[in-house]
């Protein structure tokens, strides 16, 4: 074979794309994940991995309060809980291990979904796990905002409707780095000897044991700040517990602490805790509660429409006939006077009598009482006869007529109108007239500053404002009065 015969050979042989022309991006992104991962094995060698200081330092971990909070989850799966370590705890082994080796690579996007492909290696042991993850670009929302867009609807748990729309930004970011926690946390566990892991998460117990028992009511105090702060109140975990949080238990509160875990991390929810036909009925509950309120509602109004409408002459003569009070009547008449006004005369007189013949069932008819002619008296409701309804003729010869609660809104305006009285006759006094007036309204002024000292310093200010315009001083006052005589 000559060289011109080569040539053509090399030629046909000669692929028609080749990766290094066609695409040099693809080529350096190649190369360096190539090194990047020849680096790390590198490392790995260079370094190796000490088994027995590793599970030292995760012990250590677990033996500080605050981390060993954050060990342990517990979800329920059906109705058992399903307790493990947590994403957290998962984080800290790995990186106390070492020479592990995570990636994480897009394979697959579109509209609706993104597949993230997650890789953990052991450099040492060269062993590799993997795991894809499907991640939805929606979310759930009870109050969908107006700019976006409503793909579909559930109803949720609780009975509630819920709207599945389309994830911002940042929402779709915050649910895949979940996502791949979770994975991260499947798949990474699998590289460390499972009873390092088992010994981490009883050195975890022990130490919140011990920190319990030294000081339980912090110990709540901190769990429910920490439910508080992802809404869930103590009255939920109340309905949880199915009693008072002042009884909880050390092992209620080592549960509850893997549950807010779960939660915290995205594991679970809350409602998964919650016995669905607990939630059922608690919800019918709440459905019935509001039929309750709109039925009231409904019948309020209805009832108000009707008070609207105009009155028959029968009902009337009803109201007027079953009015118990003087005063609660002469009320009645003035709402509604214009509606009586303009009834038909035949009617507005027979409305008339009614209410003329209530009026004197008012009157003072006892033997023995006087009272002017005609007056008439709004009853009372007496307290020493059970509130049983009597007159002011009957107050007036009761013996504890003074001081009844009865009649202390009508005392207070009596009380009231005596001292602006005396008020008004001392800023009219003249000096002929000032010691006849002290004198004459002395027990009034004392029954005043016995019943309400607010009114006596009515009085008060209106006799010192007499003395400083008749220039009467207070040492010379009997010389005064004496004088006058």
């Amino acid at each position: 074979m000559n060289n011109e015969e080569m040539g053509q050979l090399a030629v046909l042989k000669k692929p028609e794309f080749s990766l290094t022309q066609s695409d040099p991006a693809a080529v350096a992104a190649a190369e360096t994940a190539k090194a990047r991962i020849q680096s790390a094995f590198l490392m790995a060698l260079h370094k190796p991995r000490n088994a027995d200081q590793a599970r030292i330092n995760i012990l250590e971990a677990c033996k500080r309060p605050i981390f060993a909070e954050r060990v342990e989850f517990s979800k329920p799966v059906g109705k058992t809980p399903i307790k493990g370590p947590s994403i957290r705890f998962a984080e800290l082994a790995l990186r106390e291990w070492g020479n592990v080796l995570t990636e994480t690579q897009v394979v697959f996007e579109n509209d609706s979904l993104r597949r993230v492909k997650l890789f953990v290696t052991d450099l040492e042991s060269n062993t590799s796990h993997s795991k894809e993850i499907v991640v939805a670009k929606t979310v759930e929302r009870k109050y969908p905002p107006k700019d976006r867009e409503i793909f579909k609807e559930r109803t949720n748990t609780k009975g509630e409707k819920v709207y599945i729309v389309e994830a911002t930004d940042d929402e779709l970011h915050n649910k895949e780095a979940a996502l791949i926690s979770k994975a991260l946390r499947n798949e990474g566990l699998r590289l460390i000897p499972s009873d390092i892991i088992d010994e981490g998460i009883m050195t975890a117990k022990k130490t919140l044991t011990k920190k319990d028992s030294e000081d339980p009511l912090a110990a709540k105090k901190i769990l429910f700040d920490g439910f508080a702060g992802i809404g869930i109140k103590p009255k939920d975990i109340e309905q949880y517990l199915k009693h008072k949080a002042e009884t909880i238990s050390p092992v209620e509160i080592q549960d509850l602490r893997g549950m807010y875990r779960a939660i915290k991390d995205g594991e679970a929810s809350w409602n998964d805790y919650i016995d669905p036909e607990e939630i059922e009925q608690k919800t019918e509950a709440k459905k019935e509660a509001l039929k309750g309120k709109l039925k009231k509602e409904k019948e309020a109004k209805a009832q108000s429409e009707q008070e609207e409408k105009p009155l028959t002459t029968e009902q009337l003569i009803k109201a007027i006939s079953e009015t118990r009070a003087d005063k609660h009547l002469d009320q009645w008449f003035t709402k509604h006077k214009k509606e009586i006004d303009a009834r038909p005369e035949a009617e507005k007189a027979k409305i008339m009598a009614v209410f003329k013949k209530q009026k004197d069932s008012f009157k003072i008819s006892t033997p023995g009482v006087p009272l002017e002619k005609g007056k008439t008296v709004a009853s009372i409701n007496c307290p020493n006869k059970d509130g049983e309804l009597t007159n002011k003729a009957f107050c007036d010869t009761c013996k504890d007529r003074k001081g009844c609660p009865s009649w202390e809104e009508e005392d207070t305006t009596d009380y009231k109108s005596m001292a602006e009285g005396i008020a008004h006759n001392f800023n009219n006094a003249t000096i002929k007239s000032f010691k006849n007036l002290l004198g004459n309204s002395a027990k009034n002024i004392e029954l005043l500053l016995e019943k309400d000292a607010g009114l006596w310093l009515i009085v008060e200010d209106a006799i010192n404002a007499a003395k400083d315009r008749l220039g009467i001083e207070e040492d010379k006052k009997e010389e005064v009065e004496t004088s006058l005589i």
